[in-house]
């Protein structure tokens, strides 16, 4: 079993797009945020946002401290939003 693996739900993209424009209202850059690992590739983490329904947050590896590793499926991240990637639905979390 690889410790690389995509979020499991395969209708989570369509909703993360439906639900894009409440996911940017509600979470401008530098809220904090919350959430549970749904996928895990060598550049990042992909978390399931607690606070909006459907969010996707990207922690990328390069906002990690050296020394750290990237956190499992179902671990919590928390973070403050750091941006919106409007081309594919993403909001970057930097950790805290």
């Amino acid at each position: 079993m690889s410790e690389y693996f995509w979020p499991e739900d395969q209708e989570l993209g369509e909703r993360t797009r439906q639900a894009w424009s409440a996911t940017v209202e509600t979470l401008p850059v530098s809220t904090r945020v919350t959430g549970k690992v749904i996928g895990r590739q060598p550049f990042g983490v992909f978390i399931h946002i607690d606070q909006v329904p459907d969010a996707v947050g990207l922690v990328r590896i390069t906002a990690l401290p050296p020394e750290a590793q990237l956190p499992f499926r179902g671990e919590t991240v928390v973070g403050e939003v750091l941006w919106h990637v409007d081309d594919n639905y993403q909001v970057i979390v930097q950790p805290l």
